[in-house]
């Protein structure tokens, strides 16, 4: 299982840095011949930076994750309890946690250092329910002594999840 968890983050990472619109990807994991089916820049954006939220589905064990992959010039040093706040229009939150560690990487290019931090969270369906079905209204993302706050680009990203969650999704 770790072995997969390490392969998923690592084929995000690389379709992420790769990509620059929005695409549903199918690969098979070498370790335990899973298909691995997922998004890649589904983006919201932030007063520095950015956070990526994509869906991977681990269809032979019909799992779900949501995939982040937090980028700005600041570090939040997300952590592994509560770092995710959904909040909707009904003013309801549904709290996330990450389910692996999360990585960490600084890259720097045309003058500008970003950090990013990454990583997997896995969804249940109550979770799932909640993410297709409210609307989003914002996202906090709380770090070790900060956090960051998006609110934008929420209807595309849920409309993006809707439509993959029902071609691939089992159930």
């Amino acid at each position: 299982m770790r072995k997969t968890i390490l392969f998923i983050t690592s084929l995000l990472l690389i379709v992420g840095c790769v990509s620059f619109q929005y695409k549903v990807t199918e690969d098979l994991d070498p370790y335990t011949k899973t298909n691995l089916i997922s998004e890649s820049w589904n983006r919201t954006h932030g007063i520095s930076g950015s956070i990526e939220l994509n869906f991977v589905y681990e269809k032979n064990l019909d799992l779900k994750y949501l995939s982040f992959h937090y980028r700005d010039i600041d570090w939040l040093f997300i952590g592994p309890k509560d770092s995710f706040m959904f909040l909707f229009s009904d003013d309801g939150v549904l709290t996330l946690s990450p389910s692996t560690d999360v990585s960490t990487n600084v890259s720097s290019g045309g003058g500008v250092v970003m950090v990013e931090e990454w990583g997997l969270i896995k969804l249940g369906e109550e979770e799932l329910d909640q993410l297709l079905k409210k609307t989003i209204i914002g996202l906090r993302v709380n770090g070790k002594d900060f956090h960051r706050e998006y609110n934008t680009e929420f209807p595309a990203i849920q409309a993006r999840w809707r439509a993959f969650s029902t071609k691939y999704f089992s159930g």
